[in-house]
């Protein structure tokens, strides 16, 4: 009799208490959290900004400080983790904002190096959708290649090295793996993240193109158009460091005045433009890698043009208000905000550029357009075809990508043009991609049913047996506004 009523009072105290978690009255006790920490770097940035106000609003999840090391969720907004000392010795799963080996795209030479030897692998070529393009080593000093946190593996970080992990004293829900061979996978991932980063770095050796540019430039002389180039620093952002010329002398004598390691490429002179002015057009895509053979990539359905303010010409190229249509530059100009707010279209923009283009087209154009039958359009041409493109880059360096050494998902910031023939160009790849605060708000609200919701299930929902056996490497379930389009995957 005794036993029986013990256990029929355990059983209600335990319905209260999962209630009373259940409206998260028993969370400042610390318990049933899952546990996140913020890097000394991120604590300024905008994404890990909205991504704590998605979090604080899921009553499970928890702050703890960085020296903890011991957390479910690390959030770094430059990705400075040293992932062996967040991972060895663990079974916990680790769930981070950044992914390693991502700056091999995102740095302009990297982007260059890896489609390179992505076209020669598979027989393709990336100069079908990225414009041709030379790594160029400024003289002005000897310059050691930029290193970034893909080239060390013991890189001090945010990380207190000094600290140990603590004993589970505030009774926080640590997601372990439930079968013996899994708890192996963090280290196995580790160990063939790094097998697979070796092997990488084999084939991706910097080299100086400065001959090899001289020689593309000579061939282009006296053909039609005006043989324009644009000289891109590796460390230049918002559009500095950025010259545009026809004279190759003058580009090499340019760079050669600056350090570290540039880009030349092919100006795009022929590009689509609206009411005469020259746009490019700027999309996010979500990477989640939640297995180590899988990546999946989601695109945003909002994106955004940026354009000049003032009418294209195919000439004086030192005119940056003309041929740059980075905001930050064209924010410098009297007439920025005249046409359209903060001299941003959106989309649905896009398509009325595309049909008034179709409709100017004319005999041979018409014939070399895309579609001939009908005007393209941003949702059935423009976007599939980013789509395509932003899988190729991931395919290129997914030896640097897969496995990660944890859990891992990565928003990037793509920016591309389309030109009057309708081939839609590549022109570069954003790290930690920024936007206007509502629709940062937006974006990173739908992002989390993705990358927060999926991996990190509810625990007054879900049983701690039934969380560690969550399947993370899948498609999510259908989400409430899915602003972030299923878009593929790549695997290896």
């Amino acid at each position: 009799t005794t036993t029986t009523t013990t256990t029929t009072t355990t059983t209600d105290e335990a319905k209260q208490n999962e209630s009373k978690a259940a409206s998260g009255d028993d969370h400042s006790e610390g318990k049933g959290h899952y546990l996140y920490s913020v890097g000394a770097e991120a604590a300024d940035g905008q994404i890990v900004e909205y991504t704590i106000k998605e979090l604080e609003k899921r009553k499970y999840f928890k702050q703890v400080p960085l020296e903890k090391r011991r957390y479910n969720l690390f959030l770094a907004d430059r990705g400075r983790i040293n992932y062996k000392k967040l991972t060895l010795g663990s079974h916990r799963k680790i769930v981070v904002n950044f992914m390693r080996g991502m700056r091999k795209i995102t740095d302009k030479t990297g982007l260059v190096r890896n489609l390179r030897y992505h076209s020669k692998s598979t027989g393709t070529d990336y100069r079908t959708f990225h414009p041709e393009s030379y790594i160029i080593k400024a003289r002005s000093a000897n310059v050691e290649r930029d290193k970034t946190d893909d080239d060390s593996l013991n890189k001090t970080d945010d990380l207190n090295q000094n600290k140990t992990d603590d004993d589970n004293q505030n009774n926080e829900i640590i997601v372990e793996t439930s079968k013996e061979e899994d708890k192996k996978s963090v280290k196995e991932n580790w160990l063939e993240a790094t097998r697979r980063i070796a092997k990488a770095k084999r084939k991706d050796k910097m080299r100086d193109d400065r001959d090899a540019f001289l020689k593309a430039y000579d061939e282009l002389k006296g053909k039609e158009g005006s043989n324009a180039w644009i000289a891109k620093s590796t460390l230049g952002y918002k559009g500095l460091d950025i010259k545009v010329s026809d004279n190759a002398q003058k580009l090499l004598e340019f760079v050669d005045k600056m350090k570290g390691s540039w880009v030349i490429q092919k100006y795009l002179e022929d590009p689509m433009l609206t009411d005469g002015r020259k746009f490019d057009v700027r999309t996010w895509h979500l990477v989640t890698a939640f297995g180590p053979k899988k990546m999946h990539m989601f695109t945003y359905a909002e994106g955004v043009l940026r354009v000049s303010c003032t009418r294209y010409r195919n000439s004086n190229f030192d005119d940056e208000f003309t041929h740059l249509t980075n905001n930050a530059i064209q924010q410098g100009h009297p007439d920025y905000g005249k046409h359209e707010k903060n001299n941003l279209l959106d989309f649905k923009d896009l398509d009325v550029i595309l049909s008034k283009h179709y409709k100017s087209l004319k005999g041979v154009e018409i014939k070399n357009y895309p579609r001939k039958d009908r005007p393209m359009t941003t949702e059935n041409d423009i976007l599939p075809r980013i789509n395509e493109i932003v899988l190729e880059t991931l395919k290129s360096i997914k030896d640097w990508l897969l496995p990660q050494p944890t859990q891992a998902y990565h928003l990037l910031g793509y920016d591309f043009m389309i030109t009057n023939t309708g081939s839609v160009q590549l022109i570069e790849v954003n790290l930690t991609p920024g936007t206007s605060p509502d629709r940062l708000a937006r974006m990173v609200s739908d992002m989390a049913e993705i990358v927060l919701d999926n991996p990190f299930v509810d625990p007054f929902k879900m049983s701690g047996s039934a969380a560690a056996d969550h399947d993370l490497d899948r498609k999510p379930n259908s989400r409430s506004s899915n602003l972030f389009r299923y878009s593929g995957v790549v695997e290896v």
